[in-house]
């Protein structure tokens, strides 16, 4: 097992200098969706002691989703990058998915977030570098909502303890619609429209997540009538 877990990490390791070097020869915002794919290789050398369990299994997963993501949208929007990349990742991912085992619902939770990253990237991609801004809030929002209980018992703020991951999205919109409005003051109007647009995309999230925490509540207290009587 130790011989595969440093196999594993060598070829990470490889992989993100690898991606490094491609990094410097590219330019505008493919710099940065490199970053977002090669740079957590990296951080995989700080998995060779115990300290980072955690960080490993959150690095596996996001890595792997994250491989697991492009080959399908490389598939979906140019077979000839992914007959080439496929190369590259398949290695990665086969050393990755015997991971999955050791949290599933975990794995399931950062490639629900990995999917919402990618998936902001591809349909922001026009306004350049503030795409991958905007992907990475994304990643950060999804992930805290999925984690939001746990998150809660570990921060333990008062103001916290009330807000639901419904809530979450509702403040990330609120935020990008204050830098909307820093956009228009600073004349970029078609910046400030494109994030006031995601800016709506979260409060729809937020909204959905809203009404089903309302239905669950629902469901809860009859469970309790039920229970009582």
């Amino acid at each position: 097992m130790k011989f595969i877990k440093i196999l594993r990490i060598c070829v990470l390791f490889l992989f993100g200098i690898l991606g490094v070097s491609i990094i410097n020869d590219v330019g505008g915002v493919y710099k940065y969706l490199l970053i977002l794919i090669f740079i957590p290789s990296i951080l995989h050398i700080l998995l060779l002691t115990n300290t980072f369990k955690k960080l490993e299994n959150f690095l596996n997963y996001y890595c792997l989703s994250t491989f697991i993501l492009v080959l399908i949208l490389l598939a979906i929007n140019n077979i000839q990058y992914f007959q080439k990349a496929i190369l590259l990742f398949a290695l990665p991912i086969l050393l990755l998915l015997p991971s999955i085992r050791r949290s599933p619902k975990l794995f399931t939770k950062i490639f629900i977030s990995t999917t919402s990253l990618w998936i902001t990237i591809i349909y922001f991609r026009n306004i350049g570098n503030i795409a991958v801004l905007l992907s990475i809030l994304s990643f950060i929002l999804v992930y805290l909502a999925l984690n939001w209980n746990k998150i809660k018992k570990v921060v333990n703020v008062s103001i916290l303890k009330d807000l639901e991951p419904s809530g979450i999205f509702i403040l990330g919109a609120i935020f990008c619609l204050l830098v909307s409005a820093i956009c228009l003051i600073k004349n970029n109007e078609y910046l400030a429209n494109k994030i006031a647009e995601y800016a709506y995309f979260l409060l729809v999230v937020g909204v959905l997540r809203a009404l089903y925490e309302y239905v669950r509540d629902i469901k809860e207290n009859e469970d309790d009538k039920h229970e009582i009587y």
